[in-house]
């Protein structure tokens, strides 16, 4: 079963590596699809990561929510992802209105 805990860990420490990377991106990076990416990529890919790791602990309550969690998050992300996409298509620029302001975190 030692096995089980490396796996768990492994899985745990690449998601929350993924998390904090895209994490990092959504603040510096003053390009709206640079942040679209970087949103779309933490839920498709650390998320799963780590609510991956649940199936390890052998808890069925956990991992039904864990189940749950990345459900709701894969069939709302898109939605996101989109209206992000949008909202940048009607404003006709690749900048947040904050970095366009001089406001952003990047400077």
């Amino acid at each position: 079963m030692a096995w089980a805990l490396w796996a768990t860990g492994a899985l745990a420490i690449a998601g929350t590596l993924v998390l904090t990377l895209c994490t990092i991106a959504i603040v510096r990076e003053p390009d709206v699809n640079v942040k679209i990416h970087a949103t779309s990529l933490a839920a498709m890919l650390g998320l799963p990561l780590v609510l991956g790791a649940s199936v390890f602990t052998g808890d069925l309550d956990l991992i039904l929510r864990a189940a749950l969690v990345g459900l709701f998050s894969g069939l709302t992300s898109p939605i996101g992802t989109h209206e992000l996409a949008r909202l940048q298509l009607r404003q006709g620029s690749s900048e947040s209105p904050a970095d366009r302001d001089g406001q952003g975190v990047a400077d």
